[in-house]
């Protein structure tokens, strides 16, 4: 969808988003490459949309993409079937396997796997794969999502180390201070140019070192204005990812109040859009391994801000 490429819905019109690389061999046309973001112009014109609703929609769609039943070969509903469920031993996702059990009687019963389709490894050979039963794997899951709408400390304790291994707040208070050390640098190399040039006993060779001073200082100061700019674009970051740790929270405890009513019962609808908003994915090993699988969660609107 090229609403899904449009910058401009949110305001940001981008121009020079291809640039000609030349004619080719094969090509009856000059041959365009698409440019990195630093090479583009960015021109601000009215918004349709928010930047944060343009991306929550980007993120969703390319989610139901995943999770559309062209993409489900079987009849089984499986939380996991958009790629969720990796194999422990190749990395791969799992796929929604249908085996058929031909009863005594002649019943038919179809029994369904979160299964690896064993690909050729880099390093030589076949990943010997694992397999899981549907209903096993997603009534695990289940039960961590209400475990993990009732107590969020584990998403919680993710954010504080990876804030704590990216301190934005202090680069940018290091930053600010190394540019005004340069600014106060170059006052003073200005004020005693100043100086010399009014008592008029300013040779040649004291000229020439002020004005390599001037402009080595200058240079630095674009430097650290172009630091700054990064680490008060790093601090707007910080201030979204605070609004969507709030916007998570409310969520959970929007749930919260749903799954401790005695009368509610949590719907298959239910139980996806929370490995969606949780961002879960689990690692399956082999049957007789313990743990038969691990789950892990990472809410993707929260750690897309964090990487």
């Amino acid at each position: 969808s090229s609403f899904l490429k449009n910058t401009a819905y949110y305001g940001e019109y981008r121009q020079f988003k291809r640039a000609t690389v030349g004619r080719m061999p094969g090509h009856k046309q000059p041959v365009k490459r698409v440019t990195a973001e630093d090479e583009q112009v960015i021109i601000s014109i009215p918004a349709i949309v928010t930047k944060d609703v343009f991306e929550k929609a980007t993120r969703r769609i390319a989610q139901n993409k995943n999770l559309a039943t062209r993409n489900n070969q079987t009849s089984k509903e499986s939380l996991l079937r958009g790629g969720f469920a990796k194999c422990a031993y190749c990395g791969r996702s799992l796929r929604v396997k249908r085996v058929v059990d031909t009863q005594l009687s002649g019943k038919e019963v179809p029994y369904f796997y979160y299964d690896c389709d064993k690909p050729y490894l880099k390093g030589g050979g076949k990943c010997s794969g694992c397999s899981i039963p549907v209903d096993l794997l997603d009534r695990g899951v289940a039960e961590y999502i209400i475990e993990l709408i009732r107590d969020p400390s584990v998403v919680d304790k993710k954010i504080r180390q990876l804030l704590a291994a990216n301190p934005a707040h202090k680069q940018q208070q290091k930053k600010l201070k190394n540019l005004n050390a340069i600014l106060q640098e170059q006052e003073r190399f200005q004020n005693n140019l100043a100086a010399e040039m009014r008592r008029k006993t300013l040779s040649e060779k004291t000229v020439a070192f002020l004005n390599t001073q001037l402009a080595m200082l200058e240079q630095q100061e674009q430097e650290a204005r172009k630091d700054l700019a990064d680490q008060q674009k790093m601090q707007l970051q910080q201030e979204q990812l605070q609004q969507r740790i709030a916007e998570f929270h409310r969520q959970c405890q929007e749930w919260r109040e749903k799954v401790d009513d005695p009368q509610f019962t949590p719907s298959f609808q239910f139980n996806l859009d929370a490995v969606l908003f949780f961002g879960l994915s689990v690692t399956v090993w082999r049957k007789g391994t313990l743990p038969r699988y691990e789950i892990h969660t990472d809410p993707r609107e929260i750690m897309e801000l964090l990487s």
